[in-house]
């Protein structure tokens, strides 16, 4: 009887989403599906969790890929951001400050308080300091030589 070979580490779809992984599930579900591939959010969502697939991830991005993966993406927090100010049953006061710190994410608020007193050097002056730097220097040489 011949000798049964081990069936490959990972099937096709499991090798894509490895490949496609970027950090965040959602994103890479969606870059699978842009590129034609049919993929459930169970199946993707459970690939995620399973130890071998993410020490596999682990291998190709780097050891820090899947704890990153839990930190919300920018994107992510903006959707719970607009979500929270949306829903009319949250309080106002909350509502208000999400919509505080999603204008704040997304730069919709400008700082006034900017110091433009900025002192500006002429060319002159920047050669002046150069000189000087060049003697203090060959007065430290002389000193040791």
């Amino acid at each position: 009887m011949a000798d049964r070979v081990p069936p490959p580490p990972f099937t096709l779809k499991e090798q894509l989403f490895i490949e496609y992984y970027t950090g965040n599930m959602r994103e890479t579900i969606d870059l699978m599906r842009g590129d034609g591939h049919r993929i459930s959010d169970t199946a993707a969502y459970r690939w995620g969790r399973r130890q071998d697939i993410i020490d596999a991830i682990k291998a190709k991005y780097g050891a820090t890929a899947i704890e990153d993966a839990n930190i919300l993406q920018k994107v992510e927090l903006q959707e719970f951001w607009t979500e929270v100010i949306r829903d009319k049953d949250i309080d106002m006061t909350h509502r208000l400050n999400a919509s505080e710190k999603l204008g704040k994410s997304m730069a919709a608020f400008v700082d006034r308080s900017v110091n433009h007193n900025v002192e500006e050097n002429s060319l002159a002056d920047i050669l002046e300091d150069v000189e000087e730097l060049e003697k203090e220097e060959e007065e430290v040489r002389k000193l040791l030589a």
